[in-house]
């Protein structure tokens, strides 16, 4: 290992991955990061369930969950304090349409490297007025035709979308094009539940 790098200790329960609880929440790693937030660091315990946030007393302006095997992002608990939450490398595929509607102060989402495959998925952001910075690389979604222009025309509050800043022209282009006929039926079609079949008008 190299020199200078000191190695997080983890307990062996977590070969079988852990619970998160209220315990793992007073064991895990808490810091002040960079932007002077309290961060709650839950990174690689192999959690499959986000749970028991509520634990967490809404001490902390961010709270770090990648790297484990979280497939859902589930109603979470009130937590007006959250700012910033980091899911990157799981294997998140569904987020609850009322996911966020207990965490409306959050500015920051990362969800990089997951396998949301869908715009529809991402309709529980409208909860979060406040969003500013939303990082989805690495996910099948951002395949799809028109993905940019439709998270800058849903979430106008956003500043920047996968590390690249929104500019005005793109708000204006993403507006014009949603707002014409063409447009608003594309529109439509985004954001349906993907087994819904969109009836042709």
């Amino acid at each position: 290992s190299s020199k200078g790098t000191p190695k997080t200790q983890r307990p062996l329960a977590l070969l079988a991955g852990m619970r998160l609880n209220a315990e793992l929440i007073a064991q895990s790693q808490q810091s002040v990061n960079p932007i002077k937030q309290r961060h709650l660091n839950l990174r690689a315990y192999k959690i499959a369930l986000i749970e028991n946030l509520a634990a967490t007393r809404d001490h902390f302006e961010s709270i770090d969950l990648s790297d484990n095997d979280i497939a859902k992002i589930p109603l979470l608990p009130p937590l007006p304090r959250l700012r910033s939450l980091l899911l990157c490398n799981n294997r998140i595929s569904r987020i609850e349409e009322k996911a966020f509607d207990e965490v409306k102060g959050l500015v920051s989402l990362v969800l990089s490297n997951n396998k949301i495959e869908s715009l529809f998925e991402l309709g529980a952001l409208r909860a979060l007025p406040k969003l500013e910075r939303l990082t989805v690389v690495d996910n099948p979604v951002v395949k799809t035709k028109y993905y940019r222009q439709y998270l800058i025309y849903t979430f106008p509050s956003l500043r920047i979308v996968d590390f690249t800043k929104v500019k005005e022209a793109e708000r204006k282009e993403a507006a014009t094009f949603f707002t014409s006929a063409a447009g608003a039926k594309v529109y439509t079609e985004l954001q349906a539940r993907p087994d819904v079949q969109v009836d042709e008008a």
